[in-house]
């Protein structure tokens, strides 16, 4: 398990794990009542608008969520932002422990992984992250690759060409 640190809304730090299984951001909100350590709050981004109206029950390997779906500004570091964003906001869930306050699924495309196989079809297909970077001009290429360092030292993510 690889973990970074994103910005939601540019503002909020939050420290997620980077997942090549999947394919959506899944976020701990400020209303969860069992999640633990940071949450985030969409009223404090102005680019924040919630697109689901209803509840949505998500089975992310070991972890059952529930929540909603929004949109938002996501930054990995402050000068590499991606607007219109689609997450999910996480209100309750089962699985996800400190030091965790999400997950950031860098799959390589296909079904939305994180829907159950009836739900499974294209208009559930998540856009990922590396591709919005390259959408909104922010790297090169979708590529990305991890670089692995022992415990106590610094690992690191690279996106586009090296």
């Amino acid at each position: 398990m690889w973990t970074g640190e994103i910005f939601m809304g540019r503002l909020t730090p939050l420290d997620v794990v980077y997942d090549t299984g999947s394919d959506w951001l899944v976020i701990e909100g400020d209303d969860c009542s069992n999640c633990e350590g940071n949450k985030y709050n969409p009223e404090v981004s102005q680019d924040s608008q919630k697109t689901g109206t209803v509840l949505e029950d998500r089975v992310y390997g070991s972890a059952a969520l529930k929540g909603y779906t929004y949109t938002d500004t996501v930054c990995l570091i402050l000068s590499k932002c991606v607007t219109n964003y689609e997450y999910f906001l996480i209100n309750s869930q089962k699985g996800i422990a400190e030091p965790i306050d999400g997950i950031l699924g860098m799959a390589r495309g296909g079904a939305l992984l994180l829907a159950s196989e009836e739900d499974n079809n294209e208009t559930n297909m998540a856009t990922l992250y590396v591709r919005s970077l390259f959408d909104q001009g922010q790297t090169s290429s979708t590529t990305f690759s991890f670089f692995f360092q022992p415990k106590g030292k610094i690992s690191y993510v690279d996106f586009g060409p090296a």
